[in-house]
């Protein structure tokens, strides 16, 4: 009853968990291991003079993170310094005042993720393109944030995490990228953006935040296998579920008054089901009645049953 299916892994790349971090001057990256250096490993901080000495080793680079906390590092309106020769590197996190003024010739063809990192709204110039981008986060990274780009942007774009726009006219630009197979959105306020995500044939879509009370919908996106619902505290109708002809794997976290579990086991594939303190949800009914469906995986963590009489 513990051992669920997890969700996929990015097929653009997956992470090391060794970023490199890139600030202004040598006498930074000095301040930078005094004060932070009792927290991790700060060997793979370094200055921007030392970066060509690493670029046969850096897969992952951060530039200008901890500038964003803390005064005493500078920041910068743009990206500064090339970045092209750095031939290994396929994830780089940028903060969100690079985006305006980015410029692809100053990335390595070798380039398959960008980030953004800290809070605040940009778009990427119009009319140009980033060719080899797979993945491109600009949402759960470090915070919220609004990154507006156009249809072409991103030409081989697989895997998007960004945050939804008030008037949702991103949602139009997402519909003209056909090799979309994963997104992350978010917050979710409107119940017709799941209609309008029907032109967008996803295998793993992923729903965060917002007052979203009923999933209709959701059942028109093709081939959706993949479903994690998060932090929707307002959702009480998931009868949609139940249509989702795909749907093999599903998890909800923090989704605090659904009324019962009855329609998740009504999927007519899913394989496993995780369930993570819906305070609602009655832990012993749902316990048992996912235990007489045969086959099916399951995890029910800090549910409470809030509703019970």
């Amino acid at each position: 009853m513990d051992k669920i299916i997890p969700l996929p892994d990015s097929v653009v790349y997956k992470r090391s968990g060794r970023s490199w971090i890139v600030l202004e001057q040598r006498n930074e990256v000095e301040r930078y291991r005094k004060e932070w250096g009792n927290i991790g490993d700060c060997s793979r901080v370094i200055c921007w003079d030392d970066l060509p000495a690493h670029a046969g080793e850096i897969e992952e680079l951060i530039a200008y993170f901890h500038a964003l906390y803390a005064s005493e590092f500078r920041k910068a309106g743009r990206l500064e310094h090339d970045l092209s020769g750095l031939e290994r590197l396929r994830s780089l996190t940028i903060p969100v005042s690079f985006i305006p003024g980015l410029d692809p010739k100053m990335l390595p063809p070798s380039l398959v993720r960008l980030a953004v990192s800290d809070g605040g709204r940009a778009s990427l110039p119009k009319g140009v393109a980033f060719p080899g981008i797979g993945a491109f986060d600009s949402w759960r990274s470090y915070g919220d944030r609004e990154v507006k780009f156009q249809p072409g942007t991103f030409p081989d774009l697989q895997e998007l995490e960004c945050y939804l726009d008030a008037k949702r006219t991103l949602l139009d630009v997402i519909a003209t990228y056909p090799r979309l197979a994963r997104l992350g959105m978010g917050p979710i306020k409107d119940p017709s953006v799941l209609s309008r995500l029907a032109r967008v044939a996803v295998d793993f879509l992923s729903l965060e935040g917002g007052s979203l009370a009923t999933l209709d919908g959701i059942q028109d996106i093709a081939g959706l296998r993949y479903l994690e619902l998060r932090r929707l505290n307002r959702l009480v109708d998931i009868k949609a579920l139940e249509y989702c002809k795909d749907l093999e794997v599903l998890q909800i976290h923090w989704c605090a008054n659904l009324p019962d579990h009855e329609t998740m086991l009504r999927i007519p594939k899913l394989r496993s089901l995780y369930l993570f303190r819906c305070n609602a949800l009655d832990p012993v009914a749902c316990v048992a009645d996912v235990a007489a469906r045969p086959g099916l995986l399951s995890r029910i963590d800090g549910c409470l049953g809030t509703r019970r009489k």
